[in-house]
């Protein structure tokens, strides 16, 4: 049986190609526009690195309520101690000299230390534990970002290097000479471009373009999503949040989702979901790449393969398009010791393979066909998500798992290249924006807090 693109729900792969063409446009266009943007991307990256608020600038009610203890708690502690310490004193010379009145001092200035101590230190100390408590109340069952933009992690520092660097060559009149033409050659450009930009911009005014559009087609972005696989799927919820938020964020035919892979594969129906999540990034319109620093082999390929672009680093591990199934069989040892265990099933081929039940030959061919079933579906899934496999798809499918280097030869892979490699390639068209979860920090240096939540949660 031979699957179309209907029977797996990607109808939209049948115009495929005018869609790519169009996408290959818009890119051309943007490509054009980006490089006469570029002047910009100084003011741009000064801006972010001073501290432009990014997505973890807003403080959230726990941040603020720890942070408000961080401030408040030395007031009260000082207060405390200073009226503990000076009730100590006045209570201890009570004894060398005996008059009641330090004693009542002393006393007095001990009780209203404790009970700033109560009111004050306690109270601050237990907000942002009880805010972290009101916040799990309200925001049950909701993710919160950490959304960061890392250009600055794969630009180019050689502005920097040039500052650290003595130059044996100051002084020099000719390169003196040279430095000056360079910079204005470089300052002639930038108004050249910025003039260029000017008139692209009232262009796309003209055309009607909003304001949010016309700053994304000149600065797109490029989505980072990671997901590292189990034989389970274990983070398919999260990898299904991060799409959709991808998706709500790009703008589609100038934006990119790039999934960084790594999944030695596992369960073909868990695998199958995933790689459908990632078809609703194509469906939406925003380019997908994929890069697999170490592995994508059986299930992470069936993800990986429905990429536009699919980076591989010369060593990684891809292909495995096949299938295994693996069922221990007991049954012969549990007669040999006279233990007989029945399996009951309604309908002939309910039960074909299983730990205890006896394995027939017609069980076997039957789990076999089953099998067979799904490698046809994965290859055909391949080749309609890479179309020039479609010749030699028998050839690639034995379920052998390649080096990079070779799987390029054979068409599973488009370019030898680490995911480092292509953001920084990217870094200077695209702003490079990480999605993921904002990471739980604890407020107590021990696990009380998540004790306590847990037994909310519970209650």
């Amino acid at each position: 049986m031979v699957y179309s693109a209907n029977d797996f729900g990607y109808s939209f792969l049948e115009d495929a190609d005018a869609k790519a063409a169009d996408l290959e446009a818009n890119e051309k266009g943007t490509d054009e526009a980006v490089q006469k943007f570029l002047q910009e991307k100084e003011k741009h990256d000064l801006e972010a690195a001073v501290g432009k608020p990014s997505g973890r600038a807003q403080l959230d009610e726990e941040s603020a309520a720890a942070l408000a203890a961080a401030t408040c708690c030395s007031c009260c502690c000082f207060i405390m101690a200073v009226l503990l310490i000076v009730g100590t004193l006045l209570y201890t010379y009570d004894s060398y000299k005996n008059e009641p009145g330090y004693v009542k001092a002393g006393v007095a200035l001990i009780a209203v230390g404790m009970i700033c101590f109560c009111c004050g230190c306690l109270a601050c100390c237990s907000a942002p534990f009880a805010s972290k408590v009101q916040s799990k109340k309200k925001s049950s069952g909701e993710i919160e970002w950490d959304i960061k933009r890392l250009n600055n992690l794969y630009e180019n520092e050689e502005n920097t290097l040039d500052y650290l660097r003595m130059d044996a060559s100051s002084g020099v009149a000719a390169l003196t000479a040279a430095k000056k033409k360079e910079k204005k050659r470089k300052l002639d450009m930038k108004k050249k471009h910025k003039k260029d930009l000017e008139n692209m911009v009232k262009g796309d005014i003209s055309a009607g373009l909003t304001i949010a559009h016309i700053k994304r087609k000149h600065r797109p972005c490029a989505f980072k999503i990671v997901f590292d696989g189990d034989i389970q799927v274990s983070t398919i919820d999260m990898l299904r949040e991060q799409i959709s938020l991808a998706i709500k964020l790009g703008t589609p035919g100038l934006d990119q989702v790039v999934v960084c892979i790594t999944s030695p594969g596992g369960a073909v129906t868990m695998y199958g979901l995933a790689a459908s999540q990632l078809m609703r990034i194509k469906s939406a319109g925003l380019k997908l790449v994929v890069c697999v620093d170490s592995i994508a082999a059986s299930g992470g390929y069936l993800m990986g393969v429905t990429a536009d672009r699919i980076y591989a680093a010369p060593f990684a591990l891809v292909g495995s398009i096949g299938v295994i199934s693996i069922v221990p069989n007991v049954h012969e040892l549990l007669e040999k010791h006279d233990i007989h265990t029945h399996v009951i099933t309604a309908g002939k081929y309910k039960r074909t393979l299983d730990v205890l039940g006896e394995v027939t030959e017609e069980g076997k061919k039957k789990f076999k066909e089953e099998l067979e079933e799904v490698h046809v579906a994965f290859k055909d899934h391949i080749v309609l998500n890479r179309p020039q496999l479609k010749g030699h798809i028998e050839e690639v499918s034995t379920g052998e798992a390649y080096l990079a280097v070779q799987a390029k030869q054979k068409g599973l892979v488009d370019e030898i290249k680490t995911s480092d490699e292509y953001f920084g390639s990217i870094s200077s068209a695209y702003d490079i924006i990480l999605l993921q979860e904002k990471e739980k920090k604890k407020i107590f240096p021990f696990d009380l807090s998540d004790m306590a939540l847990a037994d909310y949660a519970q209650a």
